[in-house]
């Protein structure tokens, strides 16, 4: 069921940003469970709690004009429950030639999922890439989990390939797979595909 009186706006300084590392926290918890290993999300689990517990996430410690431009908050009677992190890939992080703009994240709290929230915030990003003069649009989803003792992977996360291919974006031939800083092996970390979405293209 689509809720009604979703906001869409651009962070600003006054907005607490250990909001947004809670709900991180939150989907970790909740929804990565699904596709990663004990290990990946035990070690996510450690980050974000140390720093919320250390309010670490300042945003005086940040770029500041870097920071409002590429966060757009979701909230719901004043309180914040999504937000989507963009950027303007360089020249090497571009999947193709022509991607101009990239799609970092978009997470919200695991109680207003399936509720019409994260197709705010996609909508704020086009319109946000419309404003721009932006239209190729790239984001990585994971496609592949740990692998198990046959050597197989598990399903990536299903729930976003589903909800980007939604949206018209379709894969590229591209993964990436990120390196563990504590040692956790290749095998147990998921794969990312590459989307790629022309939102010119009807």
């Amino acid at each position: 069921m689509v809720m009604s009186g979703i906001i869409c706006r651009k962070l600003n300084p006054k907005d607490d940003l250990n909001i947004l590392a809670k709900i991180d926290l939150e989907c970790v918890l909740h929804n990565d469970v699904d596709y990663m290993c004990p290990e990946v999300i035990s070690e996510n689990n450690a980050k974000l709690t140390n720093k919320i517990k250390n309010n670490t996430v300042n945003i005086k410690q940040t770029n500041i004009k870097k920071m409002l431009d590429s966060i757009i908050v979701a909230e719901i009677n004043d309180k914040i429950i999504g937000y989507s992190i963009t950027q303007t890939p360089d020249l090497s992080e571009r999947q193709v030639p022509n991607a101009d703009y990239e799609l970092v994240r978009i997470a919200v709290l695991p109680e207003y999922q399936s509720k019409g929230v994260a197709t705010a915030l996609w909508n704020a990003v086009i319109a946000e890439m419309k404003q721009q003069n932006k239209s190729v649009l790239q984001l990585a989803v994971d496609i592949a989990g740990p692998e198990d003792n046959n050597g197989v992977r598990g399903k990536g996360n299903e729930k976003a390939i589903k909800f980007y291919k939604g949206k018209g974006c379709t894969f590229l031939n591209n993964t990436s797979q990120y390196k563990s800083k504590t040692g956790i092996p290749q095998s147990k970390i998921c794969v990312q595909g590459w989307m790629i979405k022309d939102i010119n293209e009807k």
